[in-house]
């Protein structure tokens, strides 16, 4: 018997203008892939950064990302605290979700 399985990528990246658009571009690329954002993971993200004085964004191109629309698909209400983040010129790095914090999930 065969088995039909549908395949989801899962995408995980800085979070910040450059990486949203990463996020885009990699589906709009990919067009017979469903490739979603890892939201649990950005949301962890966006917790771990609650605080922290982020890291200023390297990304001085100043091309902005539906950054809205990837706010929507990560579930968040709205995308304020994101935008707020991106505003200011920070970002938050992938490797705030360091081993440390995965050993802590997966325990």
């Amino acid at each position: 018997m065969l088995y039909s399985r549908t395949i989801c990528f899962l995408y995980f990246g800085d979070l910040d203008h450059e990486g949203i658009r990463l996020f885009f571009r990699a589906r709009e690329a990919n067009p017979g892939l469903e490739i979603r954002p890892f939201a649990a993971l950005y949301i962890l993200m966006l917790r771990l950064a609650e605080g922290l004085a982020l890291p200023k964004s390297l990304d001085k191109r100043g091309i902005l990302a539906p950054v809205a629309e990837f706010a929507s698909m990560l579930g968040l209400c709205g995308p304020d605290r994101l935008t707020e983040i991106l505003t200011q010129g920070r970002y938050i790095p992938q490797e705030i979700v360091n081993y440390q914090v995965v050993s802590g999930i997966l325990s």
